[in-house]
């Protein structure tokens, strides 16, 4: 018989809270290490290495089980579903170094919008009035809380990260895909996230020569520099732990759900940064933000989860 604890510690808010806490500390991590001047993909790299030994310490030992166990057609499932959070990550990366972080931090969040299309055609998940309104003043409480409610100038790094938007989103429908349709834990399937990540990025750097140079300049990297490696540590077990909650809600709940919930990881940014970067926030931001968790309740309590 479950309990109380089982229940809470299995519910999709409990475990997409946690999930948008991790990423909104991530964030913050990132964005000083990034200003401190650290290479993207260097840092990836070297966060992706920290990532796999902390989901190595914290996943093989408690479902090596579940992982001897796992069928070959399924484990091809498993590898093929990460693909896209690799090359998510590195558009992501190399996108950040080329465009503005209000530009980045505005533009991370059409994920919402391409995980409900996505969700909608091969989740079959329902389209309602609720989730479309719902969806629409997130997105605008993020655009007034990243932009201060001024129009962005374009970037070419911003198409990367729309990019990144895109395989974000495909990679949780198929991951959410795998998780409703099979027993497999999404622990398991966030231990081979990393894995596929490292080949990709691997790929990427060893093609630089071909890329136009200021995308090969962000690909060229420098293994030798250990400048900001306690910082790629802290990221990397962030990051663990924003794989195994993530896949844990979306064994438990919609992949609109996760997408729609996850925005307000924008809100959490906004405060962490102005308790440990000393930024602040205008009148507008605020407007955002109460969008943004307004929203987020409507969200909650209209059982998109289960849709």
């Amino acid at each position: 018989m479950p309990t109380l604890k089982n229940n809470i510690f299995n519910a999709p808010f409990f475990n997409v809270f946690v999930y948008t806490l991790f990423w909104a500390v991530q964030i913050v991590v990132m964005k000083f290490a990034f200003k401190e001047g650290a290479h993207p993909i260097t840092f990836l790299i070297y966060a992706t290495i920290f990532i796999l030994a902390t989901l190595s310490i914290l996943v093989v030992p408690w479902k090596w089980s579940e992982i001897k166990e796992i069928k070959r057609d399924t484990l091809c499932k498993i590898i093929i579903v990460n693909i896209p959070f690799g090359f998510a990550a590195i558009f992501a990366y190399t996108g950040t170094a080329l465009t503005t972080a209000i530009n980045a931090g505005f533009l991370v969040n059409v994920t919402i919008v391409i995980t409900l299309i996505l969700a909608w055609i091969i989740l079959k998940e329902k389209m309602t009035l609720v989730k479309i309104l719902s969806a629409l003043f997130m997105l605008i409480g993020v655009f007034f809380l990243s932009t201060k409610g001024q129009l962005i100038i374009p970037h070419f790094g911003d198409i990367l990260i729309l990019l990144a938007t895109v395989f974000w989103a495909l990679g949780n429908v198929l991951v959410r895909k795998i998780l409703k349709h099979s027993s497999v834990s999404g622990e398991v399937v966030s231990f081979f996230r990393p894995l596929s990540t490292l080949a990709l990025v691997a790929i990427f750097v060893l093609s630089a020569p071909i890329f136009p140079l200021n995308i090969e300049n962000v690909l060229n990297v420098n293994f030798l520099n250990f400048s900001y490696v306690i910082l790629a540590i802290v990221v990397g077990i962030l990051t663990a732990g924003i794989s195994i909650f993530l896949n844990r809600t979306l064994k438990v709940a919609s992949a609109s759900y996760v997408a729609m919930m996850s925005i307000m990881t924008s809100v959490m940014v906004a405060l962490l940064a102005i308790l440990f970067l000393n930024e602040g926030m205008v009148l507008i931001q605020i407007f955002g933000a109460t969008l943004i968790i307004l929203s987020g309740i409507a969200t909650h309590y209209s059982g998109i989860s289960k849709q």
